[in-house]
């Protein structure tokens, strides 16, 4: 028991792994001999791709016991590894998985899927100032982040200009220039950029911020450019003022717009009416 007819061997030759064997009108001396193996079980690994690629061996493997099986999973061109499940659970998006030391049935399943090309432009978002703000300090840090949700920013690509003055280029934490300091924080996905210019701006100044970049996979966003105007300087007497005639030296306010596009607080000063 627990042993198996390896072999029988009929005057040298082998006959097999017969169970029986007969000489028939004998003429001669004959030998006969049979050789005896353990009994090993044999396993089965079933292996199958689902989609744009090959999973090998594929189908069915035997394996005896205690031994080992590999396999080789390859996307075709243009399509990616998605998940390898074994036994009815994920490994991940493995190339290559063995069993080892083999002693029960297996299975092992690879799918694909189509690489998705990257095909959208970074993103220049969450601007301080704001475009189109009025009223910044004049210490004001300009801030802004550059975003890409796919391949991720090329960030050798980027160039931050400010009032047409390079602030920041090349691919580097902390870029100094003439003008002053901008650092860089972050990584592909969103890198932010703060700049702190040597000199505050000056009153009333519009600062125009213009920004190049790509990313990863070669697309170029369209130049962005974007302005903000610096607080106006603030004269004369502070008065309080009222929007009504409780005072009897002060009318009621108004406003008006001057030809440049100025608006005005007035009102007339004596007794209403």
């Amino acid at each position: 028991a627990g042993y198996h007819i390896s072999d029988v061997l009929v005057d040298g030759s082998s006959v097999g792994a017969v169970t029986n064997y007969s000489f028939i009108s004998v003429t001669a001396d004959h030998t006969i001999a049979a050789s005896f193996a353990i009994n090993i079980n044999t396993y089965t690994i079933t292996a199958s791709a689902s989609g744009s690629g090959t999973i090998s061996p594929s189908g069915t493997t035997q394996v005896n016991e205690g031994e080992n099986q590999a396999f080789t999973i390859t996307a075709d061109a243009g399509y990616h590894i998605s998940d390898v499940v074994v036994d009815g659970g994920s490994v991940g998006k493995v190339s290559s998985y063995s069993f080892t030391d083999v002693t029960a049935n297996h299975t092992i399943a690879a799918t694909f899927a189509i690489d998705e090309v990257d095909v959208t432009a970074p993103a220049v978002t969450n601007l301080s100032p704001q475009a189109d703000s009025i009223q910044a300090p004049l210490n004001t840090l300009v801030i802004l982040d550059i975003a890409d949700s796919g391949d991720g920013v090329d960030a050798n690509s980027v160039t931050v200009k400010v009032n047409n003055n390079i602030v920041y280029t090349g691919n580097t934490n902390h870029y100094p220039s003439a003008d002053g300091d901008c650092r860089r924080t972050g990584n592909k996905a969103a890198y932010k950029y703060i700049y702190q210019g040597n000199n505050k701006f000056e009153f009333d100044q519009t600062a125009t911020v213009t920004v190049n970049a790509s990313d990863l996979a070669g697309n170029a966003m369209s130049e962005y450019s974007y302005s903000f105007i610096s607080e106006m300087r603030s004269f004369g007497e502070n008065k309080i003022l009222h929007s009504g005639s409780n005072n009897e030296n002060w009318g009621p306010l108004t406003t008006v717009c001057d030809g440049s596009g100025n608006i005005w607080v007035a009102w007339p000063h004596g007794v209403v009416g």
